[in-house]
């Protein structure tokens, strides 16, 4: 029995085709809709107010699993309970807190970038060190 997905008959070729002839023309150009992409950096988690979501979550989940019995449904059924918990006020909290974050590591920036430091020159060529640690017994 053949079911009627695109799983049997997708491969390489099928999925190039695909791509360049069904998806790429029906997508929207984000600048039309006014939209731009903003791209988190990479491993500051604290700026992505899901991850104080899923923290959440997981709390709620690790604190309460086990309630009503240890099988799938009962898993499945706490994971639902664990999301239910997350309102739109604390949907509106999170995102408070991220922005605060972002405000914050933002102005550390700018005091890092406007702050005056005198510049720290090593001379590499320099044998003053070696001859004090030798003259002081530090090897």
């Amino acid at each position: 029995m053949q079911t009627r997905n695109y799983h049997g008959e997708m491969n390489q070729e099928n999925f190039g085709k695909w791509f360049e002839n069904q998806l790429i023309p029906n997508l929207h150009e984000p600048s039309l809709n006014g939209h731009r992409v903003l791209r988190l950096p990479p491993y500051h988690c604290q700026f992505n107010a899901i991850e104080l979501i899923w923290g959440i979550c997981k709390n709620y989940y690790n604190a309460h699993t086990g309630r009503d019995g240890k099988n799938i449904k009962a898993s499945l059924e706490m994971w639902k309970e664990a999301l239910a918990k997350v309102t739109e006020e604390t949907w509106r909290k999170c995102i408070e807190h991220t922005d605060l974050e972002i405000t914050k590591w933002y102005n550390k920036e700018q005091i890092m970038h406007t702050a005056d430091t005198n510049p720290l020159i090593i001379n590499v060529d320099d044998d003053e060190s070696d001859e004090w640690a030798s003259d002081n017994n530090y090897r």
